[in-house]
């Protein structure tokens, strides 16, 4: 998803082998990314607690999605996503997987879903980062999952400080949850996340979560 003035067309191919296979592609003002004007990347900065890359002139994006299916239970989705700027002075990749095990006349389900990004920032190198998720659905109620994060981050070119504290080049985390369905619409969350950041702070943190939504589509959340 891009947040952004512009316009965004896609186009669900035809092809002779039944795959599902999705393109898109966006042109947009490129004006703000997550409320931040041109020219304001410190204050950005100081806000998320890390180096922030602005974007010049107009912002482009693309994607490539494809289902595979592989026999009546799994399937497999991939995609590729890339966004950049004018003059590709910036670039952002993606590479995301998904495979989803379905036991059949059942809720059963398993699903591992993990993606890739790149950043290609002129003059800041080339950080990336990394998500891995799976997850199982025992039966129609509960859903348990675990879930690993990781971050290269925009190494630093300031002067040596003896008083500044230590800063890594990464962050990580690991996360674990079980998750209670009353409804389509409607779920209870637990979550247990531990994380290391880029000063070396060691974070323990417990969340319980009460989701809902409205509309007239009871899709489940998740989905």
């Amino acid at each position: 998803a891009w947040y952004d003035d512009g316009i965004n067309v896609d186009w669900l191919v035809p092809n002779p082998w039944g795959v599902y296979c999705k393109l898109a592609a966006g042109v947009w003002s490129g004006e703000t990314l997550e409320g931040h004007e041109h020219g304001d990347e410190h204050a950005a900065e100081e806000e998320h607690g890390a180096p922030f890359i602005a974007w010049r002139g107009n912002a482009y994006t693309a994607r490539a999605n494809f289902d595979f299916p592989v026999g009546e239970m799994s399937n497999v989705v991939a995609g590729y996503s890339a966004g950049w700027d004018d003059g590709s002075r910036t670039i952002l990749h993606g590479g995301d997987l998904t495979i989803t095990y379905r036991r059949p006349m059942s809720y059963h389900r398993l699903r591992w879903q993990s993606e890739l990004f790149l950043v290609d920032a002129e003059g800041e190198g080339s950080p990336i980062g990394l998500y891995s998720l799976l997850t199982f659905t025992p039966d129609k109620y509960w859903e348990i999952g675990a879930r690993y994060d990781r971050s290269e981050l925009f190494a630093h070119h300031e002067e040596e400080d003896e008083a500044a504290p230590v800063v890594n080049d990464e962050e990580w985390g690991v996360s674990a949850f079980v998750t209670r369905y009353f409804t389509h619409s409607l779920y209870l969350r637990a979550e247990y996340s531990r994380s290391l950041d880029r000063f070396d702070v060691c974070e323990n943190r417990a969340t319980v979560q009460l989701v809902w939504g409205l509309g007239p589509h009871a899709h489940r959340l998740e989905e």
